[in-house]
């Protein structure tokens, strides 16, 4: 059986399977970098195209283009790609600004979710918000704002969430702090090593004002499957990755075992509605 028609409770949706009409959603990354947040915002993008929705990356982040490689704005012949990544032609924070502003005035027209990967650009998105009342933005024209953090066990990742998150315009119920145990050694242990950040008694507040707290599995083989030009929907659908190859079967295995995993920790934690 083809991967394409397996159980839903995969993540893997038939292409043609039926979804609720929902707003379109802007997700914005937020936190320190090489917090692993490329990843998620790759899987965001392909979660709600599994799911019958259209959703774009904005790739910020010009330093590693994780999500204009996966996403590139035209095919080999030069053609446009639909949602293909959109992305600045420089990091000058004026290009940035105006980059975005034209992104959002489309997003109003076009009511295509956007996932804003900045690459740790938290000072950009502290300017832009100054710029502009986004939360106004966003309830003028039936937008939904999410904010997501992305920490590894380091305190510092948390120290800077609690310097930025105030800064916001953001809705405390559609604020998101991914806890990422891919960016931990093989020999950590999450349930041990992510307590420093979790017992922090603001941490506690936070998880009382209403934020919501996902815990992601890690990837056993996002190396190997980086090194084979594949991404996690490549692997997901049996699909060759930009290097004509497709995954072997043990990997196949392991990120079904992780997307569901995923799946599980967003549906648990009640964030499902918010997201692309």
């Amino acid at each position: 059986m083809d991967l394409n028609d397996q159980d839903p409770e995969l993540g893997v949706e038939l292409a043609t399977r039926a979804s609720p009409a929902r707003p379109p959603v802007l997700f914005v990354r937020r936190g320190r970098g090489r917090t692993g947040g490329s990843t998620l915002c790759d899987w965001l993008i392909q979660r709600a195209r599994r799911n019958g929705r259209r959703a774009q990356a904005l790739d910020g982040d010009l330093r590693s283009c994780t999500l204009k490689t996966f996403y590139p704005a035209h095919d080999a012949d030069g053609i446009p790609v639909q949602d293909g990544a959109s992305v600045p032609v420089n990091e000058a924070l004026g290009t940035i600004r105006d980059w975005l502003m034209a992104e959002l005035n489309s997003m109003a027209e076009d009511r295509v979710s956007r996932v804003l990967d900045l690459g740790g650009g938290d000072r950009i998105v502290q300017e832009f918000v100054q710029d502009l009342d986004l939360a106004n933005f966003a309830e003028r024209f039936e937008i939904v704002l999410v904010q997501a953090f992305f920490l590894g066990p380091d305190e510092e990742d948390f120290r800077h969430v609690l310097a930025t998150i105030d800064d916001s315009q953001f809705d405390a119920r559609r604020t998101i702090l991914y806890l990422n145990s891919g960016v931990l050694r093989t020999s950590q242990d999450p349930a041990s090593v992510f307590l420093p950040v979790t017992q922090h008694q603001q941490f506690k507040e936070l998880e009382a004002a209403g934020i919501k707290t996902v815990s992601v599995p890690r990837i056993i083989c996002l190396d190997e499957m980086r090194a084979l030009g594949l991404s996690i929907n490549d692997v997901l659908t049996n699909r060759p990755g930009r290097n004509g190859r497709r995954a072997p079967p043990t990997m196949q295995i392991m990120v079904e075992d992780w997307n569901r995993k995923l799946e599980m920790q967003h549906r648990q934690t009640g964030v499902e509605d918010v997201l692309p």
